[in-house]
């Protein structure tokens, strides 16, 4: 379904228990915003080098309720996926969804619940502008390492904007943001085991996985992209 642009992503979530972390949720959906902005989720036709335009409202909150409106340009539908599921993973039993509606300026269309989550996940970009080396079976691996080495022999400027990119990915990644349905917390598809770590022009991140996707792999070589296009090219990516 195509969406009329720009998009207003309304959510209104309410809270199981008498006081809720409602901090805990703006810092997610900030979270979002950020990965969002960044391209993880890219509509059809948007370059490897080009970005969604993302602007996150000011929440309004009640003891118990939150509303969060998000203007969007240039996203796959797929990102509203991750958003629910994101909700109903990181606040099962405490932030129920309450409700979400998806529409377009002035009178543009209100999705269901169900057409807003059959829009499954976007593909990588292809041909992807750097090497890349991914064993064939990458999806049964219990432990990886996403090596990423870049063209330039020092990006320590830069490495604390692309840490943090790739910091967003894990920890949304960790909370169930590719899954298909929403499940309990206790079955994550992803679980990080060490932080990246920096080096003069590589980065690492350790993981152990569980039932990871193609999706999120997939949602971290659209993040990557733009990392190459925008703060430094990237070399190679190895994931071993």
């Amino acid at each position: 379904m195509t969406l009329v642009e720009p998009t207003t992503i309304e959510i209104v979530a309410q809270g199981a228990e008498d006081e809720p972390d409602l901090e805990a949720l703006a810092d997610l959906m900030n979270a979002v915003a950020s990965i969002w902005s960044w391209g993880a989720c890219p509509a059809p036709g948007l370059g490897p080098g080009e970005t969604p335009t993302v602007m996150l409202m000011r929440p309004s909150t009640t003891s118990d309720e939150y509303r969060q409106s998000v203007r969007v340009r240039g996203l796959h539908q797929a990102a509203y996926n991750m958003l629910l599921t994101l909700l109903a993973q990181r606040h099962y039993g405490a932030f129920p969804l309450k409700a979400a509606t998806v529409h377009g300026s002035g009178e543009g269309d209100v999705l269901s619940l169900d057409e807003i989550l059959g829009g499954g996940f976007p593909s990588s970009p292809v041909p992807l502008p750097f090497e890349t080396q991914i064993p064939d079976d990458v999806l049964t691996l219990d432990e990886m390492v996403f090596r990423v080495r870049f063209a330039s022999d020092n990006v320590s400027p830069e490495l604390p904007k692309i840490q943090a990119r790739i910091t967003e990915w894990s920890n949304l990644t960790a909370l169930g943001a590719y899954l298909d349905t929403f499940e309990e917390t206790d079955d994550l598809a992803i679980y990080p085991r060490e932080a990246v770590d920096r080096f003069a022009d590589t980065i690492e991140l350790w993981i152990r996985a569980v039932s990871l996707n193609r999706a999120a792999i997939d949602g971290l070589l659209n993040i990557l992209c733009r990392i190459h296009w925008l703060v430094s090219p990237i070399a190679v990516l190895e994931i071993e």
